[in-house]
């Protein structure tokens, strides 16, 4: 068993903190047994929990263990493996330090759970599943990896939700009905993997995105408050072997029967949580002469009026580009399911000259923030 213990030496309390000096100067240490237990009821009117929480209640009403402090865990978190008594609904008023890794997971029979934390959380690894909420009010800072998946039977099951302020990580993996709000920036210096699941998977960046490399699939939506400063963000549809070819290292695709692409998409996480690269140093050929034409087409936008990104693959892969041809008259999207061709359909009135739209066989948009919660359903 793990020993869950508070620390109150100087060495621990600087590892509590975020670079550049406390958070909250003065605020007391706990240990693990030092808590209470509160109703959902007074949780929400001390902490605000329907903020960030999708339900602020726990769903039937259980109790919350809060933590008044600043709490420091060595070894790893596991709701799973904790003693019977740990709650579904944990609060840390405070920062959260934990030497080794937090795993975060719905209970039996996919019983929701939450955990928020007022201050900073900082461990080696976070690992979240099923339907949760994980929410830090601070930073998330990480020396390893970040993990999220939630692979409901449901398209419209309730999902693992982790929503920070600034987020650093070695890298980044989310798989299936997730969604990672981050507030300010994120930084992934290995690289960041979204994979959708039922037309869902989200992250979404208030500020800038760091990383050396960003692969999502089709059905996953990434968006940020500012241009996203990755080594390279390409989208990839796993069916498509010739497309992968053109994208991925060689060593990582093989002949394997694996038509829906998730083994390889297995392989592409085990990839990133080693430190190695994902994809090929330069586009395959096909890319890179799709890459030569779009360039010599944006050298005369005002001559362009007719694209189908299903011709132009480099457009393909990034289909917001588009918005350079506003001389457009036909425009040809259908089959298109990256979360950049939803982006661009909201701004279609950019196209003055439009006559013609293909649409077909697209990824839906992005569902809305729920008007009572804000929670992106």
């Amino acid at each position: 068993m793990h020993e869950l213990t508070a620390d109150t030496d100087a060495a621990a309390e600087a590892a509590a903190r975020p670079p550049g000096g406390p958070r909250h100067s003065g605020r007391r240490h706990v240990s693990f047994k030092e808590h209470q237990v509160i109703e959902a009821g007074v949780a929400e009117e001390r902490f605000a929990l329907s903020a960030d929480v999708k339900c602020p209640h726990g769903g039937s009403g259980l109790p919350v263990r809060l933590y008044g402090g600043d709490l420091r865990i060595r070894g790893d978190l596991d709701s799973e493996r904790t003693p019977p008594r740990w709650p579904a609904h944990v609060i840390v008023d405070g920062d959260l330090a934990i030497d080794g890794s937090l795993d975060w997971g719905e209970g039996d029979y996919g019983q929701y759970k939450f955990l928020l934390v007022t201050g900073d959380l900082r461990a080696h690894s976070v690992h979240i599943s099923g339907c949760v909420d994980v929410v830090v009010r601070g930073d998330l800072l990480v020396t390893g990896g970040v993990s999220c998946g939630s692979l409901g039977d449901d398209p419209l099951d309730d999902g693992a939700v982790l929503t920070t302020g600034n987020l650093h990580a070695r890298f980044v993996s989310l798989h299936g009905h997730v969604d990672l709000m981050v507030r300010g920036d994120l930084q992934a210096a290995d690289g960041i993997l979204g994979r959708g699941w039922d037309d869902r998977g989200s992250l979404r960046v208030a500020g800038p995105l760091r990383a050396a490399a960003v692969v999502t699939t089709e059905e996953f939506t990434v968006t940020s408050g500012s241009p996203a400063e990755a080594g390279r963000h390409v989208a990839i549809d796993l069916r498509d072997r010739k497309e992968l070819a053109e994208l991925i290292r060689p060593d990582l695709l093989d002949d394997t029967d694996d038509p829906l692409g998730r083994e390889l998409a297995d392989r592409v996480a085990a990839a990133l949580a080693a430190g190695m690269p994902v994809l090929r140093d330069t586009p395959g050929p096909q890319l890179a002469a799709s890459a030569d034409e779009v360039a010599r087409l944006r050298a005369r936008p005002e001559e362009v009026t007719e694209l189908d990104l299903a011709m132009h693959r480099a457009l393909s892969q990034d289909p917001e580009r588009v918005l350079d041809f506003t001389a457009v008259r036909r425009l040809r999207l259908a089959g298109n399911r990256r979360s950049g061709a939803g982006r661009l359909l909201a701004r279609l009135g950019e196209f003055p000259h439009l006559k013609e739209l293909d649409i077909s066989n697209m990824a839906p948009a992005p569902s809305p923030s729920c008007p009572t919660c804000g929670y992106w359903t």
